[in-house]
């Protein structure tokens, strides 16, 4: 069987992308979303999702920001976590300044703050993910992020040891080993044997499109996962970052593929993150 999670990423960053992803989720475009806590308007996601309990919510464990540009702070106050943030108090622009300069001790405060603000919020998460890949830069961000599942209840978000792994791991340059994801197998935790996400840089319709079909079109037996980037190309939006005609075109795409009941064609059936735990799905082969 063919299951797959359309997932709509970065819950908060923005008004216009939250009313993206709210709208793709009551019109079952996406199937799962997860909120970024240290965003400007992760509140109003919040307050947004708590009167659609039905949707499915996961925290997107954020300790950089990224191309985002508006100035992010952890949850924690900037004097206990001195080394996720730059001068200003507001986290690092980059992965490699995170990686250079990050203690794993305030990683784990600062995620567990963000994770406890979601519960405290009243919202029921699913999972956890992690935004821009940080938790999979080395084994020890890897394995703090796998325990943070456990002691939350909430499956991470993690390839089953695969080719396809081995050539991500390549791809990015992480300091991970294939046998480092075997090792966590044995946790009854991994869920996903194949992973897909389109460059944000790329923000031509017909290419966008036809990558996405192509996925579609090959996507393996199993549970397959395509993050998506929802969000409407408005002037507000296209202050704050340069991929906000991509998110828009990621919004119009899926509505289309919806409509045109692409999924059910393609015999795929769309399944979100709580319904992957009910079902029993993890580590299944």
């Amino acid at each position: 069987m063919k299951y797959l999670i359309v997932h709509a990423d970065d819950g908060g960053i923005h008004s216009s992308v939250n009313d993206a992803i709210v709208d793709g989720l009551e019109k079952c475009y996406f199937s799962s979303t997860s909120i970024l806590v240290p965003a400007l308007n992760s509140t109003a996601m919040m307050a947004r999702l708590l009167l659609n309990p039905h949707f499915d919510v996961g925290v997107h464990l954020c300790l950089t920001r990224g191309q985002i540009r508006s100035p992010w702070k952890p949850v924690l106050p900037a004097s206990q976590v001195q080394s996720l943030v730059d001068s200003n108090g507001h986290l690092w622009h980059t992965i490699e300044l995170f990686d250079q300069h990050a203690n794993i001790d305030e990683v784990e405060k600062e995620l567990r703050s963000q994770i406890e603000t979601v519960l405290e919020a009243g919202l029921k998460p699913t999972h956890i993910d992690s935004h821009q890949g940080t938790m999979f830069l080395n084994k020890e961000l890897l394995m703090l992020y796998v325990h943070l599942g456990e002691d939350y209840d909430l499956t991470p978000m993690v390839l089953k040891p695969s080719k396809i792994l081995t050539a991500f791991i390549n791809q990015r340059h992480l300091k991970l080993t294939f046998d480092d994801l075997q090792s966590i197998q044995a946790k009854k935790r991994l869920a996903l044997d194949f992973l897909y996400m389109a460059d944000l840089k790329n923000d031509d319709y017909a290419e966008r499109k036809n990558l996405y079909k192509e996925v579609l079109d090959n996507l393996p037996h199993g549970v397959s996962q395509i993050i998506v980037h929802p969000g409407f190309d408005d002037e507000e939006l296209r202050k704050m970052t340069a991929s906000s005609r991509a998110r828009q075109l990621d919004y119009s795409i899926f509505k289309e593929f919806t409509m045109n009941e692409v999924f059910a064609e393609k015999n795929i059936q769309l399944i979100n993150w709580d319904y992957l735990r009910k079902q029993d799905l993890l580590n299944e082969n």
